[in-house]
């Protein structure tokens, strides 16, 4: 029996998710201690987590590239994880040195478990607040920003919520006045002048919700209901980047009700 008529508006969500850029992966966690020779679905999905930051990017383009992730743990990725590892305070300390093993071990293992498989944080299934959740995520995300002078800092938002179309200002520094900041929203990138370096407003424009509801455009109203009720918003992340640097991540849930 076809997958789709069995299970109908969860399936379409499945498919979704699959697809999406950030969560296509079958995997739930990383397990193993991931390096240089490694081959595997994790590490495909570690190449994609590095490449939503332009501060761990596995390579500007080629394999390992954002868009051409692969399956070989290399010294390219070796790289991006040192980045990581150094950028979240993630090396082990001997004596008087720190050491960043570019591998995942069991603290990097551990970081990256909580920040990207845990679904207290990300999708709300516990009691912990939306809130409470994107401030955690916030918190751990703009450790290290501005650390390079004139870098621009999102330090936070007007809005929690939004939908495509809500103008939201970010609150920061050292974003551009005279030239043009490049928003990374999701799939999207949005180019604006800041009125003052300390704000930056804009209107919110990600094609995720548009690729969401283009799946769902063949389920009757009564499965789409239900499929918005799984999953009424989707986290995605902004970053402001000018010719000083670019900024931490920023969380936001983008609502996806019609």
């Amino acid at each position: 029996m076809n997958i789709f008529i069995r299970f109908g508006w969860i399936a379409w969500v499945f498919v979704f998710f699959l697809t999406t850029f950030l969560y296509a992966s079958a995997i739930t966690s990383f397990e193993r201690y991931l390096q240089v020779g490694d081959r595997g679905e994790d590490v495909l999905f570690l190449q994609r987590i590095l490449n939503t930051d332009p501060d761990t990017i596995v390579a500007p383009q080629g394999p390992g590239s954002l868009g051409q992730e692969t399956t070989y743990f290399g010294k390219a990725t070796k790289q991006g994880v040192i980045k990581l590892q150094k950028k979240f305070d993630l090396g082990e300390e001997h004596g008087f040195f720190i050491i960043y093993s570019g591998g995942l071990d069991e603290k990097t293992r551990n970081f990256l478990n909580e920040a990207y498989f845990n679904t207290d944080y990300m999708y709300g299934t516990s009691t912990m607040s939306t809130s409470t959740r994107q401030k955690t995520i916030n918190q751990m995300y703009k450790k290290g920003a501005g650390m390079l002078p004139g870098t621009p800092v999102i330090n936070s938002s007007d809005k929690l919520v939004v939908v495509n179309g809500d103008e939201i200002t970010l609150s920061g520094k050292n974003f551009s006045t005279t030239t043009a900041n490049t928003l990374t929203i999701g799939y999207n990138t949005l180019s604006v002048v800041a009125k003052e370096p300390n704000t930056l407003t804009f209107k919110m424009d990600s094609a995720l919700r548009d690729m969401y509801l283009k799946r769902m455009k063949d389920m009757d109203a009564n499965d789409r209901k239900k499929a918005f009720k799984q999953v009424p918003e989707i986290p995605i992340f902004i970053t402001a980047r000018n010719d000083k640097g670019t900024s931490n991540a920023y969380l936001v849930y983008l609502r996806i009700n019609e």
